[in-house]
């Protein structure tokens, strides 16, 4: 198996789950620093992504599904 689908597979595995990246990258054979840096940059870009798209996706929720309410009928 080439390299860019295991690094392509640990990054996107980064970007899900961190802590099943890193396995899953050592079990494909890839070296542990590659494993490392292909997990810490997917679980990066993942954060990235919600930080700077979280509002607008909220904005866009929340007015056609509704304000979650807890238990207790407080927003």
């Amino acid at each position: 198996m080439d390299i860019l689908p295991k690094v392509v597979t640990v990054f996107g595995l980064g970007a899900v789950e961190l802590w099943a990246a890193i396995p899953a990258g050592l079990a494909l054979g890839l070296h542990p620093i590659a494993t490392g840096i292909a997990s810490a940059l997917g679980a990066i870009t993942s954060g990235l992504v919600v930080a700077l798209l979280g509002d607008r996706a909220k904005a866009w929720l929340v007015p056609r599904h509704g304000v979650p309410r807890d238990d207790q009928g407080h927003g």
